[in-house]
C-alpha cells in the first residue's frame, strides 16, 4: 500500500457480488472413479457495481479434463488443462487469489493447494491470466469383495505446474522515495514479477470403496526445491502431504 502497488481505494478490500455463466460437457463412464471420458467447461464471471460489487471486474475460465484408459480398469492416464484469465487490464487485488469451477466444487481458493496445483503453496500463483495443469496415471492394483462391498486400491504418479501468463502490476510509484532497505524488500518480493514455470511431482494411494467413497492420500513436493538459488528454492514451499478424498479432478 505504501508503494502504491496496491491503490488505496482497494486498500481496505469490499464487497464482489457476481454471476457465472457457463456451458459444460461431461462423458465420464465413472463421475467419482473415471478411467475413460472428457469432462470440459468454459464460463464468464460478471461482478459489476450495479450487483453491489465494490470494484467491477469481469473474468472468464475453462478447463479440458481428458481420461485416456491405457490398461482396461487398471492403468489410466488423465489430465486436466485450466486458464483463468481477466477482461480488461485490472482486478481489485482481492479477487486475484480465487478460482472457479462449475459443478459442485464450484469455488476453490487460488492456485496451489490441494484442488488446483499439488506440492505448491496455497495461493502461491496469483495474476491476471493464469493458466495450470495436472497429469497423472492411475494404477489400480488390487481388487477384492469384503463383506458385499467391492473394495480396491490405486497408485498414482502425478506432475502439476502453473505459470502466470498477465501478472499483477508490481511497478513502484515513481514519486515514491524509498530507503535501501525497503528496495532491497521490495526487490525480494517481486524478483519473479516476469515469473516462469512453477512445477510441483509427486505420488499418492488410494482406498476406493464402491466406485463412490474415495479416502487419498498424496505427497507433492515442487521442483523448485531443487535449485540453487536460496530464494527461488523456497518460493513454492517445501512440499505437502495431504489427506483427503476423492479424486483431484
Amino acid at each position: 500500500r505504501a508503494w502504491g502497488i496496491i491503490p488505496e481505494d482497494e486498500a481496505e478490500g469490499g464487497i464482489t457480488s457476481s454471476i457465472r455463466l457457463g456451458l459444460m460437457y461431461d462423458s465420464r463412464n465413472v463421475e467419482n472413479n473415471p478411467t475413460k471420458g472428457i469432462w470440459a467447461e468454459a464460463h464468464i464471471i460478471a461482478a459489476p457495481k450495479w450487483l453491489g460489487t465494490t470494484h467491477a471486474n469481469y473474468k472468464y475460465c475453462a478447463t479440458f479434463r481428458h481420461y485416456v484408459p491405457v490398461v482396461k480398469d487398471k492403468l489410466t492416464f488423465a489430465y486436466r488443462l485450466g486458464y483463468q484469465g481477466t477482461i480488461g487490464n485490472s482486478s481489485p487485488w482481492y479477487s486475484l487469489p480465487f478460482s472457479t469451477t462449475m459443478g459442485v466444487k464450484a469455488d476453490n481458493d487460488g492456485f496451489g493447494g490441494y484442488r488446483t496445483v499439488r506440492g505448491l503453496m496455497l495461493n502461491r500463483v496469483q495474476g491476471l491470466d493464469v493458466g495450470y495443469f495436472n497429469a497423472e496415471f492411475r494404477y489400480r492394483f488390487i481388487d477384492f469383495t469384503l463383506a458385499k462391498q467391492n473394495i480396491a486400491f490405486a497408485l498414482s504418479a502425478f506432475c502439476d505446474g502453473a505459470h502466470v501468463f498477465r501478472g499483477y502490476d508490481m511497478t513502484l510509484r515513481p514519486e515514491l522515495t524509498a530507503t535501501a532497505a525497503q528496495i532491497d524488500l521490495y526487490d525480494k518480493f517481486v524478483f519473479d514479477r516476469n515469473d516462469g514455470f512453477h512445477g510441483a511431482a509427486g505420488a499418492g494411494l488410494r482406498f476406493i470403496m464402491n466406485q463412490n467413497f474415495i479416502v487419498a492420500f498424496e505427497y507433492g513436493l515442487p521442483v523448485s526445491r531443487f535449485s540453487s538459488n536460496p530464494v527461488i528454492k523456497n518460493q513454492d514451499g517445501k512440499g505437502a502431504f495431504y489427506i483427503n478424498t476423492g479424486y483431484l479432478f
